[in-house]
């Protein structure tokens, strides 16, 4: 957010501020001639948990809704075992009571896994209900990645948790939280002992929940021969679609998605206020598609600067928005890369810096022949960096851009609206349908292997030659680079 302002001297000055959740950033800046202004004073200032978050009120609404949904998780559950015929409404009821269930359900589970399921180990209805209710309440850790995905970028390193989980199993040689368990209280799984003067929450492990929902399916096969129930619908029913078993009378929200044991709902987040697309005048679509890509890239567009000589705008700015025209031939270039590399510049053996790549840049002088912009304080912040991948990959750049050359060229209709190539927006569409998160990491022989897929032979030979030329150019350079 920014700010302009006079002072008594006549001189312009800049106020800018980043607003977070329990912070405020600050900076005054002088504009200059060139696209670098100096900055008068910056800081922070910061505020104290409590003093602007609520934090004990949120933790403790946080504590009464996990154990809501675990009591409703449970309860629901016992209507589809109820609706089997498994259990009888007394028994269901008698686990309710004061010491009702199996003082060590989580000791159940470990012999049967430990074990693989040796019929002397096996659990009759009851206790395995005890021990289905003590994975309702222990069902594993998984970074609320049903809303996380939505609103940030799914994190690459583990909690601090999940980290203590994974180092306990690797330390005791085991796969599963409920061997983990035993192994941490000192207990053998297949030995007569079942009680422990240890505290396993002292170690303050969460395990991910993948390997605790494949231990609780492995727990179950091992039952199939001697509980004829436990059949591919309950299975379904409990990890994957709560439909399946059609339990009459158990109705769930739309936003519920997954089995009963392991779905949850998936919070309102299309209920905010959503602002208007500049380019379908539509609503801002999710980030996770090509229509919230072209548009963020649209808003990055919208904010460069430019300036001509000695040339004064509005306000006597040095510099004026760009004009359709000019916004037109930078898009162009842009769609015609697939994304923009952006370098920082590095210092040589030699004392000198290197200037990074900065492709955005480039461009924008190529087309406007402009004298000065913005982009150095533009691309200050990481939003406006992400901005540059039109099309987000991972893996070969090169192989994709080779590909991405291939296709027909970008074209604008009157209104300077971009339309894609049908060919280059399907196949960027299969880019998107790798994990939820994170796009296919891409190979020049996957790419390939694609687009023969979708028949397209002339694309494919256009890029096969475009790999021989770019292999034969290497080569040349090498024989012209002098050996050090």
């Amino acid at each position: 957010m920014n700010a302009s302002e006079k002072n008594q001297g006549g001189a312009k000055l800049e106020l800018a501020f980043d607003v977070g959740h329990s912070s405020i950033g600050w900076a005054v800046l002088q504009p200059t001639a060139t696209s670098q202004p100096n900055i008068l004073g910056c800081g922070v200032v910061t505020f104290g948990a409590n003093d602007c978050l609520a934090s004990k009120r949120r933790d403790y609404r946080r504590q009464r809704r996990h154990a809501r949904s675990t009591r409703h998780r449970i309860e629901r559950m016992e209507q589809l075992l109820a609706f089997l015929k498994v259990l009888t409404p007394e028994q269901v009821k008698e686990k309710h009571q004061q010491a009702g269930g199996h003082s060590a359900p989580w000791f159940l589970a470990a012999r049967v896994l430990a074990s693989n399921g040796v019929a002397k180990h096996l659990l009759d209805w009851p206790k395995l209900w005890d021990v289905l209710r003590w994975y309702a309440h222990n069902r594993g850790y998984d970074g609320n990645r049903r809303w996380s995905a939505q609103e940030e970028e799914t994190r690459s390193e583990d909690t601090e948790k999940e980290k203590a989980a994974n180092a306990l199993m690797k330390d005791h040689g085991t796969h599963t939280m409920a061997e983990t368990l035993c192994k941490a209280l000192g207990l053998e799984p297949l030995g007569q002992k079942q009680a422990s003067r240890e505290n396993f929450k002292s170690l303050n492990a969460a395990f991910p929940r993948s390997i605790v929902e494949q231990e609780v399916r492995r727990l179950l096969e091992y039952h199939r021969e001697k509980l004829p129930a436990i059949n591919d619908i309950l299975l379904k029913s409990i990890f994957e679609d709560w439909h399946a078993a059609q339990v009459p009378n158990l109705k769930l929200p739309a936003r519920y998605q997954g089995g009963l044991l392991f779905g949850q709902l998936v919070p309102h987040f299309d209920n905010r206020i959503i602002n208007t697309c500049q380019m379908t005048g539509g609503k801002v679509p999710g980030r996770n598609c090509l229509e919230f890509l072209n548009y963020r890239w649209a808003m990055t567009v919208a904010n460069i600067a430019i300036g001509f000589a000695n040339e004064t705008y509005v306000n006597e700015d040095k510099l004026r928005p760009l004009n359709p025209t000019e916004r037109t031939k930078i898009d162009a270039a842009a769609q015609r890369l697939g994304f923009l590399k952006l370098e920082p510049d590095r210092p040589g053996k030699d004392g000198l810096v290197r200037k990074g790549k900065n492709e955005l840049r480039d461009i924008v002088v190529a087309e406007t022949k402009c004298d000065r912009h913005n982009l150095d304080t533009l691309l200050f912040t990481d939003e406006y960096r992400e901005s540059l991948k039109l099309t987000p990959i991972a893996g070969d750049t090169t192989a994709f851009r080779i590909a991405w050359a291939s296709f027909g060229d970008p074209q604008h209709d009157a209104m300077g609206r971009y339309h894609d190539d049908p060919l280059r927006h399907r196949f960027t569409t299969q880019l998107f349908r790798g994990q939820r998160e994170k796009p296919k990491v891409l190979t020049l022989r996957e790419i390939i292997r694609q687009l023969e897929s979708l028949e397209k032979v002339e694309v494919v030979l256009q890029i096969r030659q475009g790999v021989e030329l770019e292999a034969k150019g290497k080569k040349r350079e090498a024989e012209v680079l002098p050996i050090a």
